[in-house]
């Protein structure tokens, strides 16, 4: 009997495949649930895979977009647009996509886990006024320097998946955050 594998494209971030022609923007919403406490904080948790050259000296800076429709409101924004480094402590070569290597193909990548506190100061700083049924929006793209090229790596970021969840108290981790084009850096003040 045949076995018929379903293709699977997750949208990336990074240098766009022209392949499948992504352009290195990825959108998702979620509504608030029913579980959720007014008050507590969310954390948005992505997961990345990423591939492909790394070129030194460079990383990848995305923006980050949100809008919240309420019940009975009109869509309005949700917060301050904000830049994201994505800091991997890795930076090798990687050469499968994540779907081929969650299939147990052969080949290195690098799993990446970003958590971004959405509702709290020590994360994105978005308002703390979260109801159940809120519908929030979420844009990503790769941000663009001003002489146009892309903030990027030479690598692709595969999203793999994004999670919420509550968490009092959480911190950023795995990325930098911009409130400003201008101070845009690739460098943290480490060696790379």
């Amino acid at each position: 009997m045949p076995i018929n594998i379903v293709s699977i494209r997750e949208p990336a971030l990074g240098v766009p495949n022209g392949q499948i022609g992504d352009a290195g923007a990825i959108a998702y919403r979620l509504e608030i649930p029913q579980v959720y406490q007014p008050g507590e904080e969310i954390t948005m948790r992505l997961l990345f895979y990423r591939t492909g050259d790394v070129r030194p000296g460079d990383c990848l800076i995305s923006t980050l977009d949100s809008l919240r429709l309420r019940s009975g409101d009109t869509v309005e924004p949700f917060g301050d647009r904000l830049w994201v480094r994505i800091d991997p402590a890795n930076k090798s070569v990687a050469n499968k996509t994540g779907a081929e290597s969650l299939l147990g193909g052969q080949g290195r990548g690098v799993y990446l886990v970003i958590e971004l506190p959405v509702n709290s100061a020590a994360g994105l700083g978005y308002p703390n006024d979260l109801a159940v049924s809120d519908m929030l929006a979420f844009e990503i793209a790769t941000a663009v320097k001003p002489d146009l090229s892309a903030w990027d790596d030479g690598s692709r970021y595969e999203l793999l998946g994004v999670e919420f969840f509550e968490f009092n108290g959480a911190t950023v981790s795995g990325a930098t955050l911009f409130d400003s084009a201008d101070a845009l850096t690739c460098n943290d003040g480490n060696a790379d």
